[in-house]
Formats: structure tokens, sequence, C-alpha cells
């Protein structure tokens, strides 16, 4: 699956930056109510080739970021979407404190 078909099937997605669920308790209701929702996704950067790819749910291993869509993935889910980024071509990656899951 190539991103312009995961939008089409999934929504245009929203960024959900780390560092905003650590700003109260609402951010954080809303962070796991997406995951609940199963409209969470995590942007990971692969070992093997540094390419950017979108998996279902929350990850912190490679995480680089997390995306919110409107419509839900299927609960057994596997999709690994790959976005054509990688970590030179960004620079709007956060950089302090990204292994933590905020639950």
């Amino acid at each position: 699956m190539t991103y312009e078909d995961w939008v089409q099937v999934y929504g245009e997605p929203v960024t959900i930056e780390v560092h905003t669920l650590r700003e109260g308790s609402a951010a954080l209701l809303e962070w796991r109510e997406l995951q609940a929702t199963r409209r969470l996704w995590t942007v990971v950067e692969s070992s093997e080739d540094d390419e950017w790819y979108i998996v279902p749910g929350a990850h912190v291993v490679n995480r680089m970021h997390y995306l919110a869509t409107p419509r839900p993935h299927a609960p057994a889910c596997s999709d690994e979407v790959p976005m054509g980024l990688t970590m030179d071509e960004d620079t709007d990656t956060e950089s302090e404190d990204t292994d933590a899951i905020p639950f």
C-alpha cells in the first residue's frame, strides 16, 4: 500500500507530538481514546534502510511521532506503509525524551 492509498482508506492524518501529551490530562485522554478506537498510528524509522513507515498502534522503538486518522484500522491490521522519507529529509522531529509512551 502506498501512502496515498493509505490516506484514501484511513483519511488525512494529523500529527500528534509526544511533548503535547505530557501537558495535561485532556491530551492524554485524547491519546488513549485514539488508541482505543484504533485511529492511532506510529511513524517509525526502519533500522535497516532509514526509511520512515506508518504502522498501526502505539510503538516506541524507532518512533518519530504519532498520527491520528479519522477512520480506524482493523483490529488485526498489520499494514506497514512507506512514507518515502528518511531522517535526513525531515527537520521537525522532536529530540528529547522520545522513548516513553505517555500512559
